[in-house]
Formats: structure tokens, sequence, C-alpha cells
């Protein structure tokens, strides 16, 4: 994949499903693309796309995340670097954050809800009921799924920062 159509100013929403179409399943990669055009507004497009992972086990040291459930199971989760998840966070809440806390985390939540929310709509379009259950942050925890699941690889602010995205499998937390 081309980092190069992940500029600032590159295009739009749609530019990046068609680039990241290739890499997996269509609907982690709406989830992702999402996600990232998100993180992109939030962070004043201080973001940069380095690659997409497809994985069946992933380790968080800090972990906020949002799952729904209904015809299918999908999770949407933020994990990295202190700095870049601060920086996410301070986007979001329009305020600069100094340590991963409560108010830090909480911020983080509302992103993820505010991924699924949009990726949730998308598939009711397509006839898919789900349910959205409110937003659950950790530390030091481990997913796993009955499946394989994708992960957005960024650098926010010069930080490394993940995007998480557990599509049409059940996500597992330890």
């Amino acid at each position: 994949m081309q980092a190069e159509l992940f500029k600032e100013g590159s295009g739009s929403l749609e530019l990046y499903k068609k680039a990241l179409s290739d890499y997996g399943r269509a609907r982690n990669m709406k989830h992702l693309a999402i996600g990232y055009e998100y993180v992109r507004t939030l962070t004043k497009d201080r973001v940069a796309f380095i690659e997409v992972k497809e994985l069946s086990s992933y380790h968080a040291d800090f972990f906020a995340c949002q799952m729904a459930h209904g015809d299918t199971d999908i999770m949407l989760g933020l994990s990295g670097d202190v700095k870049a998840l601060l920086y996410l966070a301070g986007g979001f809440g329009r305020e600069e954050y100094f340590e991963i806390n409560e108010d830090s985390y909480d911020a983080l939540c509302e992103v993820t809800n505010m991924i699924n929310g949009k990726f949730a709509k998308m598939l009711e379009e397509e006839g898919v009921e789900l349910e959205i259950v409110p937003p659950v942050c950790c530390e030091n925890c481990d997913i796993t799924t009955n499946g394989s699941f994708y992960v957005m690889c960024l650098e926010v602010n010069g930080s490394p920062m993940d995007i998480i995205s557990v599509v049409d499998v059940i996500p597992y937390m330890t």
C-alpha cells in the first residue's frame, strides 16, 4: 500500500476504502477507513499511515474500545504510545491531557463511539442490525478472536498508534 495516498489533503474516505480494499475483508477496511479519517480530523492531519496487518492476537498496554453485537459482532479499538493517545484524546476533548487517566480514557472511548456509530449506520443501510454497547478501557490486555482481525498502524504526532478493527468474528479480551 502506498503511504502517499494518505498525505494531507490527499482525498476522500472513498480513496482510503479503495486503497485498503486489497488488504482484507471489505467490512474491516471500511471500518479502518472511517477510523483513519476521524483520527485525521481530530489530529489536524498530524497522522501518517504506516501499514495494515492481519493478526490473530494483539497486546495493548493502553486500550480504549467499543463493541457492538447483533447480526454480527464488531469491535473498534485504539492503542499505542501514550503520547499519540493523549494527542488524539486532546483533539477530541479540545484540551491538553498529560497522563492516561479517567478523563483521557473517556475522550478516547468517545472517539471509538463516534467511529463505531458511523460504521454501524453504514451496516444498518445494508440491513445489518447492531446494538452498540458502552465503550471500555483497560491496561495491559490481550485481544484475540475466533478468526483474524486487522490493525492499522499509524504515526500520530510523531508517535505510534494502532486502530484495531474486529468485524464478523468474536473478540475476547484478557
